[in-house]
């Protein structure tokens, strides 16, 4: 009977390599452009995010030139507010009046009183 320790092994059989390649090759990236595609997006993703902004990177910003009524000692947060509400409203209002205007005449109703003919 033969006992294996850490020191006593059975001898080992290697594989031999057969030199054919049984892993698709096709569709395969290299390291190296996957790296470069990875730079590129990300620069792209960059200046994509950039473009949202009114001022772009390294754009010198005149902030004399910007009213900040913030900074203004009598400012009121209420009044401030107040307006948001004045101006959402009027939004409401030229987007319901821009639906009404692009409705064309066959949709409106035919027995409407305020319709008159047209001679």
């Amino acid at each position: 009977m033969n006992f294996y320790t850490k020191y006593v092994r059975p001898e080992k059989t290697y594989e031999k390599n057969s030199g054919k390649r049984i892993t698709e090759m096709r569709g395969y990236v290299s390291a190296k452009d996957r790296i470069t595609a990875i730079m590129d997006a990300g620069e792209r993703l960059i200046s994509s995010r950039a473009e949202m902004f009114d001022y772009q990177p390294g754009q010198e910003i005149n902030l004399d030139d910007i009213p900040d009524p913030t900074m203004s000692k009598s400012y009121d947060p209420a009044d401030a507010s107040m307006q948001i509400l004045e101006l959402e409203q009027k939004l409401a209002l030229a987007k319901e009046q821009s639906k009404m205007a692009e409705k064309p005449k066959e949709e409106q109703d035919p027995d409407d009183p305020e319709k008159k003919p047209e001679e």
